[in-house]
């Protein structure tokens, strides 16, 4: 199965890409452009950073002094309260400039207030546009104050991803062993964009958002960060200010823009007066991964930076997709446990979240944690989850990855359970990826103790068993590689 082969619009008219489009310039045939893009393992193994990058800055305002706000459906519709509003009452005041925009018919989604005072769907059933007076279907739930936003209509943007990862009882959050305060499922979002600069608005869940613009295929930075002074709050609202600078050159054009976020709610954006965005409905492909810490994620000093940028999302990312369901939890493997809160692999804990997504692809990999195991033990146990999974998802490309090549760090068992679940994908026959049988780590160094030989020192973290952030990107860029031919 092709899950690249997957049937869509054409996202511009008459299959012509407009100029910046995988950012050369110039117009290309959009047929030609999808080959290239399915036909991954031909292209650059990691785009570019752009050459000139827009400017990029959070801020608790928006730098955009004019111009609408953009809601859901790219008909500029997410609008500024101007009134105060009460609970028990149906009706909100907006900005009268814009209550023309607003329709008898529309729903409200999104609001961008401390509490969800509207649920999201309401009906619009009376606009007033001399008084802005707009009259919903139902009633408010909390407060909304002049500073408060509110959106009308829907499907302006595609969101990528934001499944959610089975890990303790905090399902459908996750959480990670090592910084607890990342608690949010990663994110994207997805459209084309007309204009030269917008304020994506947000809302912090945590003092921790992050961001990782990608225009037109190609990353704007090397990693996911958040630009500017900006220091974040719970329940802060704030702005994601880009700016196109071109190198100088200002100038108004179609972008495809995608955004991947971590601890931040999505709330619309503000564009300028002549702007224009619509949603891409492209559909991409749904990757899924099922494994240790080394699929969850580990971060710290020594480790990676964050969840996002863990070998799942940028293997995930490398092939241009949106965001994977990463199923990841420490100390686990096809026998080994975690304690109750985190079973083996094929545990229906693990497995049927995973089921219901339905993914196109899904990665089982690991695990150095079932070392310690009968080898017999764990062959059967990686066929039988195999085997199990191809009935359940018959339409899904199963592929394994095997144990962790860590370098001098792996271990004769290591190499025998290696073999072991070799063996087994090879009977269920399930594509094999062997990380340790191609040498992917030599040397025998780790951070905070290298030797000056070997590609470990950069690649393993402080405890020589985890991935530090080039480690990551090391292990994404092989794996993707690989993906990208099996499918």
């Amino acid at each position: 199965m092709n899950i690249f082969g997957l049937s869509c619009p054409a996202p511009f008219p008459k299959g012509i890409l407009p100029p910046s489009v995988g950012g050369t310039g110039e117009g290309r045939n959009l047929a030609k452009t999808i080959a290239r893009v399915a036909n991954y393992k031909n292209t650059p193994i990691y785009p570019s950073v752009f050459a000139y990058p827009p400017t990029q800055a959070v801020a608790a305002t928006g730098t955009i002094a004019t111009g609408p706000l953009v809601g859901w459906d790219g008909t500029q519709l997410m609008q500024a309260t101007t009134a105060y509003a009460s609970g028990g009452q149906n009706i909100i005041t907006i900005n009268t400039t814009y209550a023309p925009l607003v329709r008898v018919g529309m729903t409200v989604w999104h609001i961008m207030s401390a509490t969800s005072v509207i649920p999201d769907g309401t009906t619009v059933t009376a606009v007033n546009t001399g008084t802005g007076a707009v009259t919903l279907s139902q009633n408010l739930t909390g407060t909304l104050v002049g500073a408060d936003y509110v959106g009308f209509g829907n499907n302006t943007v595609s969101f990528l991803g934001a499944y959610a990862q089975p890990y303790y009882t905090a399902f459908p959050y996750t959480q990670n062993a090592v910084n607890a305060e990342w608690t949010a499922p990663p994110f994207a979002v997805e459209f084309d964009y007309y204009g030269t600069a917008f304020n994506l608005i947000f809302h912090d869940i945590n003092a921790l958002p992050r961001f990782w613009l990608w225009v037109d295929g190609q990353p704007t930075t090397a990693a996911y960060g958040m630009p500017g002074s900006y220091t974040p709050s719970a329940n802060n609202r704030a702005f994601y200010n880009v700016t196109f600078d071109n190198g100088g050159d200002n100038t108004a054009r179609w972008r495809r823009i995608r955004i991947y976020m971590i601890n931040a709610r999505f709330g619309g954006m503000k564009i300028g007066p002549t702007d224009i965005v619509c949603a891409t409905r492209q559909a991409y492909p749904k990757i899924a991964w099922l494994g240790d810490s080394w699929t969850e994620g580990v971060t710290g000093t020594g480790y990676a930076t964050d969840l996002l940028s863990g070998t799942p999302h940028q293997a995930t990312a490398l092939l241009g997709l949106g965001v994977p369901m990463v199923a990841g939890q420490g100390s686990t493997g096809y026998i080994s446990t975690g304690g109750a809160q985190k079973p083996a692999f094929g545990d229906s804990a693990r497995v049927a979240p995973i089921v219901a997504a339905n993914p196109d692809a899904l990665m089982i990999w690991g695990s150095i944690n079932d070392a310690a195991q009968d080898p017999t033990a764990v062959q059967n146990a990686a066929y039988a989850l195999y085997a199990s999974l191809q009935r359940q998802l018959p339409q899904t490309k199963l592929l394994a990855i095997g144990v962790q090549a860590r370098g001098a760090s792996t271990s004769a068992n290591d190499r025998t359970i290696n073999q072991s679940v070799k063996a087994a994908a090879v009977a269920a026959g399930v594509p094999y990826l062997d990380c340790i049988g191609e040498g992917w780590v030599m040397g025998s160094g780790k951070y905070g103790a290298t030797t000056g030989m070997g590609n470990a020192d950069v690649i393993l973290g402080g405890d020589g068993a985890h991935l530090q952030q080039t480690g990551c990107e090391y292990y994404a860029r092989r794996i993707a590689a690989w993906l990208a031919e099996q499918i």
